[in-house]
C-alpha cells in the first residue's frame, strides 16, 4: 500500500490440484496485468503483458532443458515468438 491507502500492485496465484502454482497475475499501480505460466518444475515458461484497456503489449515464452536431476541447465527467451537470448548453466554434482 501507498501511505495514501492506494494499493501499489495486486498478485494473484492459481494452483493446479497437487498444489503446484501453474498461474500468476500482476496487476501494477496502473492496472497493467502481468501474467505468469508455470510449468512441473515451477519455472515460467510464458510471460504475457497487458495495459490497463486490456489490450496484448508483448509476450515473453521461455524454453528449459534439463539434466538429469530436474534442474535447467538451458533456458532460451522469445519476445513475441523471436529469438531474443540464450542463458546456460553448469552444476556439479558430489
Amino acid at each position: 500500500h501507498y501511505p495514501d491507502g492506494n494499493l501499489n500492485e495486486k498478485i494473484t496465484y492459481k494452483y493446479d490440484n497437487f498444489g503446484n502454482l501453474i498461474e500468476k497475475r500482476i496487476y501494477d499501480n496502473e492496472n497493467k496485468l502481468y501474467r505468469y505460466m508455470n510449468d512441473e518444475y515451477g519455472n515460467v515458461i510464458k510471460e504475457d503483458i497487458f495495459n490497463a484497456k486490456n489490450k496484448f503489449i508483448k509476450s515473453y515464452r521461455y524454453e528449459y532443458l534439463y539434466d538429469e536431476k530436474g534442474n535447467w541447465v538451458e533456458k532460451k527467451v522469445f519476445e513475441n515468438d523471436k529469438p531474443l537470448l540464450i542463458y546456460e548453466r553448469e552444476y556439479s554434482y558430489f
